[in-house]
């Protein structure tokens, strides 16, 4: 079994340094994970077994808070630089979203009467004032989300973005679906709403309703030292992991679908069957040997060329020229080793 993160990820919001939710990071140069797997005679790492906590637990965890984002980068107005946004809105006009798309699993075991919170990013071209109204399967929500008109001065803005945090209790346990619709005073006929992303943080159960289950508790955070234990339903014959370090996950000790760990900071954990079905991986290449860090072990490298591979035999002629006329030590990589290197094969070195 391997556990691979995505190339998206989620970051803690905090305030005074306690943990109180969490953002998305959406990867804007990669959409693919990459691992480099060996394949030798000496055996790789094994995911050892975490050592079960001093102390006895002050409190029982039998849900958590999963969280989903909804983001499609289909439209950049601006037609230049990072910022893309997603779905059009003309005024008047309403769209539902759900997060389970994208190959993200359902959300299922929900918990009703819990607390929801819904981040909302939106952006508007609009000579007057607009805004977005959002309802949460069928019921609004409190608040409008207004974002203010563009400036018609000589350097005209484009647009203007808005984001807002919307919070709700859980009638049922349905599948949330969130539907957004748009206003706008402009008689223009070009103005125009858009959704930048959304995000969404609910309690589920902690049942094992899929061949596997990613979770953590906010709530249960307790402080430095405390133990708490997790109970998992519908676990029979599982495996938990914890992975808030995903290159050094550790094999929780379940016994009857629970196991006691440390609530003193936010933590993750992955719980599966290791008989269920899950994602095959796809061999892209094999990746040569190498070791960019070694290259200025000495300190006497005098120039390093960073080059496309298509150029790479242009970029050789350049340092042969540097090492006969100027006596510089120089090296040549690609971009592909930069990557491979440092971003693990994405093309982002961020």
């Amino acid at each position: 079994m391997f556990y691979a993160p995505g190339p998206h990820v989620w970051a803690i919001d905090s305030t005074n340094r306690v943990p109180t939710g969490f953002h998305h990071v959406n990867n804007v140069y990669a959409d693919t994970a990459y691992y480099f797997v060996t394949v030798g005679a000496a055996a790789g790492r094994r995911v050892p077994t975490a050592a079960t906590p001093a102390g006895s637990p002050s409190s029982t965890i039998t849900t958590f808070t999963d969280r989903r984002f909804y983001e499609h980068d289909l439209t950049n107005i601006l037609r230049s630089g990072r910022r893309w946004l997603g779905e059009r809105f003309a005024s008047g006009t309403a769209q539902d979203f759900n997060f389970s798309s994208d190959g993200q699993p359902a959300l299922t075991d929900l918990v009703p009467g819990s607390p929801v919170r819904l981040r909302v990013a939106v952006a508007a071209s609009s000579l007057g004032s607009s805004y977005f109204q959002a309802s949460l399967n069928g019921a609004p929500l409190p608040g409008i989300l207004p974002v203010a008109e563009i400036l018609t001065l000589p350097f005209t803005a484009v647009a203007n973005t808005y984001t807002g945090n919307l919070t709700t209790t859980l009638a049922s346990a349905a599948e949330p679906r969130v539907t957004l619709s748009y206003t706008s005073t402009a008689a223009n006929a070009t103005t125009a709403g858009y959704l930048d992303y959304l995000e969404l943080l609910v309690q589920r159960q902690l049942r094992l309703s899929a061949a596997s289950l990613e979770f953590r508790s906010l709530d249960a955070l307790r402080g430095a030292g405390t133990v708490g234990q997790y109970t998992l339903s519908n676990a029979t014959g599982a495996q938990v992991w914890e992975v808030t370090n995903p290159r050094r996950p550790r094999a929780q000790a379940l016994a009857g679908g629970s196991f006691v760990a440390y609530t003193d900071s936010v933590r993750e954990y992955v719980a599966f069957q290791p008989s269920g079905s899950f994602p095959t991986p796809r061999l892209f290449s094999k990746v040569a040997n190498q070791n960019l860090h070694a290259l200025n072990l000495g300190g006497d490298l005098d120039l390093v060329i960073v080059t496309y591979p298509a150029f790479r035999r242009q970029a050789e002629r350049l340092a042969q020229h540097r090492r006969d006329y100027n006596g510089m030590k120089v090296e040549v990589v690609t971009t592909k080793q930069v990557f491979n290197e440092y971003a693990s094969g994405a093309q982002d070195v961020t």
